[in-house]
């Protein structure tokens, strides 16, 4: 007489897992980058004092090369100013300039310019503070 043994049929759940994934997912989604990531990579310069613009505003990145980005799009040198004029028009009259600390000085008198002739009331230049 055989004895046969009978097979314990294993059940692996899945959903300790299930949960344990999510909740990494869950931390990793907050404890990550809020703030929303710049278009061009600015290296800005360094300043004693930083204030920050309260109103809404209008940013102009400008890298090493001279490429201009406004509000995330890229804009040609040519059509800055009649986009600037159209964005002044709806109310937008406040600019931050993030220029890249080792750009030409030239770009930046070129846009800042443009914004005078445009209408532009405040203009201001973001630094990095040297007192972090």
């Amino acid at each position: 007489m055989t004895m046969l043994r009978k097979r314990k049929k294993v059940d692996v759940n899945l959903i300790p897992f299930i949960n344990v994934i999510f909740l990494l997912l869950i931390f990793f989604m907050v404890a990550g980058r809020v703030e929303p990531l710049d278009v061009l990579d600015v290296d800005v310069p360094l300043s004693e004092s930083k204030d920050s613009l309260s109103k809404e505003s209008v940013t102009i990145f400008i890298n090493r090369e001279g490429k201009v980005v406004v509000n995330r799009d890229f804009v040609e040198m040519d059509t800055l100013p009649t986009v600037m004029k159209t964005l002044f028009m709806q109310d937008h009259k406040y600019v931050v300039v993030k220029v890249d600390a080792n750009s030409s000085v030239g770009h930046l008198i070129d846009i800042m310019d443009v914004l005078r002739e445009a209408g532009g009331e405040e203009v201001v230049i973001e630094t990095q503070s040297i007192i972090e």
